[in-house]
């Protein structure tokens, strides 16, 4: 397959809210351009972007796929993204690897929660995008309404490029507003007719051409002067106003079109090669050469530097997608991985269509290609020539915001599992796997339900069969009061050497955080000094057992001061267990407590949902620390305690209509209230009954 020269690269992303649209739309694009000769349906499971397992059992992207298609002689890498909430991470990653977006919104729905957030990633990034508002063909399909949406929820900059010939199921073109032609499509999609304007639109044409040629000229200062003297621009500068606005960010054009029908298709191509920027024309990347900030621009002779923004698998092995960011990148070339400072040496390049490869001999900056079984880099590292190194900052990843515990459902399935759960975590840094050294069970974290619920999905097709079971949490067991003079006793008679230890001890509270403090205030030598560490070890493994409900204990003060001993009978183990009698014993006297996690919540939601969002983390013995308005969004600040997070998620997504978003870090200990703490303790004895 061909190479392409830098500036004759586009790489667009769709992006925009899940089943607007925008896999189809890609689908389209391979269709229309004869990159594919069937035109790939999600419904059916032909479509070349969503090819995963977990994408067709449910009839959505979750992973971020590309494709590629030429036109006018240049090549565009399409970025197919998903638009749903519990993947938005990979969404995000993948926009770093595009110029330009392709924001899809659905005529029949108009822009929704994950258009806003997806909109304002763009925003972020810095991305000229265009808005195509697609299913024009569909029931209760409407232009202007979903263009008034775009303007009023997205951009004000918005500003239609195209109108639509026909309403629904008569949609059969559109109006370019700049050349003032009708463009209809027959032949699947795949044949455009230039015509004249039908008359009943040439009035609306107008107008909207108007509007149009405002708005390009407000983005040009000397644009604005041609404008006011004339009235209009020429045809000339229209276009080359246009794209100046585009890349400026300064004018969001919005198109027409019925993707699932291939209309409207070439229009946009059309555009994404005349206005978009090449890879040349976008700023220089900023990144770090060594410990210094540094600066690397989209030239193809400089050195190389590749950049590294999805990790997938694939029949031959793990496959590592880059962006070129500088340089000619070839199959043959070692390259140092910046993030391990390692070498990489680099085997064929790729090109995919989905999951369908091409091989290619080189790639210039600004390309996409893949490479399989890179050693040590992983999603978020940087390649490049260690003559000259760069690298770009690594992706934040949001802490995770449901967890469960995996249980594999066979025997001996442990190591398995811990493998394939290192591959999935190369290819989907969202997720984050912990083990709880209480429990020993294995943790998995993600972004929503759904996200855990693909892996496990994934994890079935891997040959690990796994149960999702709420994680445990991880209580702390104290104590409020004191208690004096309590025994410890171990005494075991049989045949031959008994064993014999006994311990009298004081236990008293400390302040939270304190962890264990043993005194020793033996005096006399009522317990010899070599048995002194055998106690100790006693009570502090029985505290790393629980004694209370089986969690570890925190805070508390042990004196020792007095105890018996045997000279034949007496030994360290005989000690070790009347420690662990004499502390279960005093700790059990002395009014013991279990403490609960609190958590640091942040909570964002549209201000309508306010009321609903502090009532709710009411209900979850939540205490509202702060407000604060951030636009059209309300920041919540509290404190939660971990047990009631636990499916904050999906309740937040069902109260805010999708709109709300969170985040969670730990904040401290604090005591669980006594009728709770008698629901966690029954639920324990249950627990630790069936196990025996």
């Amino acid at each position: 397959m061909k190479s392409y020269a830098a500036n004759e690269i586009r790489n667009v992303a769709l992006v925009g809210h899940g089943g607007a649209g925008k896999t189809t739309l890609g689908e389209a694009i391979l269709f229309s351009t004869k990159s594919t000769q069937r035109l790939g349906r999600v419904d059916d499971d032909t479509s070349n972007f969503d090819f995963e397992p977990e994408e067709q059992k449910r009839k959505t992207s979750i992973y971020a796929a590309t494709g590629h298609v030429e036109w006018k002689k240049n090549k565009i890498n399409i970025l197919d993204t998903s638009g749903n909430g519990n993947f938005l991470v990979d969404t995000r990653i993948a926009l770093d690897a595009a110029d330009a977006a392709v924001v899809v919104v659905s005529a029949n729905d108009g822009v929704q929660v994950y258009t806003e957030r997806t909109w304002a990633m763009c925003d972020e990034l810095g991305l000229p995008r265009c808005v195509l508002i697609s299913k024009l063909d569909r029931e209760r399909a409407e232009f202007q309404r979903a263009l008034d949406d775009v303007r009023e929820t997205l951009s004000t900059k918005a500003v239609a490029l195209q109108l639509p010939i026909g309403q629904e199921a008569d949609f059969a073109g559109v109006v370019d507003l700049l050349s003032m032609k009708a463009l209809r499509f027959s032949g699947e999609g795949r044949e455009v007719k230039e015509g004249e304007i039908p008359a009943d639109m040439v009035d609306a044409a107008k107008k909207a051409r108007e509007a149009l040629l405002e708005a390009i000229a407000s983005a040009d200062d000397a644009l604005v002067e041609k404008y006011l003297e004339a009235g209009t621009l020429t045809d000339e500068e229209a276009r080359q106003g246009l794209v100046t606005g585009v890349r400026r960010q300064a004018v969001v054009p919005v198109l027409a079109a019925a993707p699932g029908v291939c209309v409207g298709i070439q229009p946009l191509l059309d555009f994404i090669v005349d206005c978009f920027p090449a890879p040349t024309d976008r700023p220089a990347w900023k990144g770090t050469a060594g410990d210094q900030p540094a600066e690397r621009s989209a030239d193809p002779a400089a050195p190389v530097a590749a950049y590294v923004w999805k990790t997938c698998s694939s029949d031959i092995g793990r496959l590592s997608l880059m962006r070129v960011l500088s340089g000619k990148l070839t199959g043959d070339a070692t390259l140092i991985s910046v993030n391990h400072d390692s070498k990489e040496r680099l085997g064929q390049l790729y090109v995919l269509q989905g999951k369908a490869r091409d091989q290619v001999a080189e790639a210039f900056a600004g390309d996409i290609v893949a490479v399989a079984k890179l050693k040590t880099t992983k999603t978020g590292d940087t390649l490049a020539d260690e003559r000259a190194l760069f690298a770009l900052p690594k992706p934040a990843i949001p802490a995770p915001l449901i967890t469960y515990a995996l249980q594999p459902k066979s025997k001996g399935d442990e190591d398995k599992l811990a493998v394939k759960l290192n591959e999935i975590i190369d290819s989907d840094v969202a997720i984050k796997v912990s083990h709880d050294a209480q429990s020993k069970a294995i943790l998995i974290g993600g972004t929503g339900q759904l996200h855990i619920e693909a892996t496990v999905d994934r994890l079935h097709r891997m040959g690990v069969e796994v149960d999702l079971l709420p994680p445990k949490i991880p209580y702390l067991e104290t104590i409020k009061g004191t208690a004096k003079n309590v025994e410890g006793k171990h005494k075991k008679q049989t045949g031959g050497r008994g064993q014999f230890g006994v311990c009298y001890i004081d236990i008293s509270p400390l302040p939270r955080g304190s962890g264990f403090e043993f005194e020793d205030a033996i005096v006399g030598g009522s317990v010899p000094r070599q048995f002194i560490p055998a106690i100790e070890k006693g009570m502090r493994t029985r505290m790393a057992k629980g004694v209370v409900a089986g969690y570890r204990v925190t805070d508390v003060k042990v004196r020792l001061f007095d105890g018996k001993y045997h000279d034949v009978d007496s030994d360290s183990r005989s000690f070790e267990i009347a420690g662990s009698k004499g502390f279960q014993a005093a700790f059990k006297l002395a009014k013991p407590c279990l403490l609960e996690p609190i958590m640091k919540i942040q909570v964002t939601c549209p201000d309508d949902c306010m009321g609903d969002v502090i009532g709710d983390l009411n209900q979850r013995r939540g205490r509202v620390e702060g407000m604060e308005s951030t636009g059209k969004d309300q920041v919540i600040r509290a404190h939660v305690p971990m047990s009631e997070t636990l499916k904050y998620s999906s309740d937040l997504r069902s109260m805010t209509g999708g709109r709300g978003s969170f985040t969670l870090e730990f904040s401290h200990y604090d005591e669980l209230p006594s009728n709770l703490m008698d629901r966690v303790v029954a639920e324990a004895k249950v627990a630790a009954e069936e196990e025996e």
